[in-house]
């Protein structure tokens, strides 16, 4: 039996489109078996596994009690318990397991970026225990999304898009006591790796910035709206737009919602 490839997706209950958006895109182009997960900050403290408490200012901005600092989804702590919950699903699964933002859409088939990884595997010296885009991103806008503030750190957008190889040894050290505890920004720059510079090569095509990837590569197989798409009443005419508009209608035309839903409504 061909092993499943695992697949965790932040969720933001302010971005359910983007999330439903995100999912069905990369179903739509998928060519092997592949499970996604809804990676749902409540359910997972419901579950006990995620204790890491934060404070919402009135203005929506998130602030982490653990560290003090803000950040801007209620999956930025999260994404970090993909080796755990990776550990839950049944056999057979491949050990290469995704975290990607719900704020990606996907124009390729996924299988062409876990191929590469494989590639990489067997053929470079040294195992990278993690791969991801390996962005130079500073940003010069000081708030994005519905105004949350725009952070500027080391290695920004590296683990917006990044695959854990759970054959490595350094992804057992990454458990759910670090990530509650540990300060953010740490996490961020994997801080559970013993050499950060084993970290593996991710083509930027699958993590496409608008307005940033534009010089760096001419193919986009997966385009990341960090600052915030056109979900956002406010971003209607964001860069790239008419895309992912096509594939959120795509979306609304493969379910039962499309009979009852009104586009604007759902946005």
């Amino acid at each position: 039996m061909e092993p499943v490839y695992h697949i965790f997706v932040g969720y933001e209950p302010i971005e359910d489109a983007a999330y439903k958006t995100c999912v069905h895109s990369i179903l739509k182009h998928a060519t092997v078996p592949v499970k996604i997960h809804k990676l749902d900050t409540h359910e997972l403290r419901k579950s006990g596994l995620f204790t890491r408490e934060w404070l919402t200012k009135a203005n929506g901005q998130m602030v982490c009690q653990v560290d003090g600092r803000p950040f801007s989804t209620s999956f930025s702590h999260t994404r970090f318990l993909v080796p755990t919950l990776w550990h839950q699903q049944p056999e057979p699964k491949s050990p290469l397991v995704l975290f990607v933002d719900c704020d990606f859409v996907f124009t390729a088939d996924i299988r062409e970026m876990f191929e590469d990884i494989e590639w990489q595997k067997t053929r470079l010296s040294g195992k990278p225990p993690v791969y991801c885009v390996q962005h130079d991103y500073q940003p010069v806008e000081t708030s994005k999304m519905h105004g949350v503030e725009q952070s500027k750190y080391n290695m920004k957008l590296w683990t917006s898009l990044m695959v854990f190889d759970m054959d490595h040894v350094d992804n057992q050290e990454l458990t759910a006591d670090v990530v509650n505890t540990e300060d953010g920004r740490k996490l961020h720059q994997f801080c559970w790796l013993k050499d950060v510079h084993q970290i593996g090569k991710i083509s930027e095509s699958w993590n496409f910035i608008p307005n940033h990837s534009e010089k760096n590569v001419d193919t986009v197989k997966a385009i990341h709206w960090t600052s915030g798409g056109s979900w956002f009443s406010h971003m209607r005419s964001c860069r790239y737009a008419e895309l992912w508009n096509k594939y959120f209608d795509d979306f609304l035309s493969s379910t039962v919602v499309k009979s009852v839903v009104d586009r604007e409504r759902f946005l």
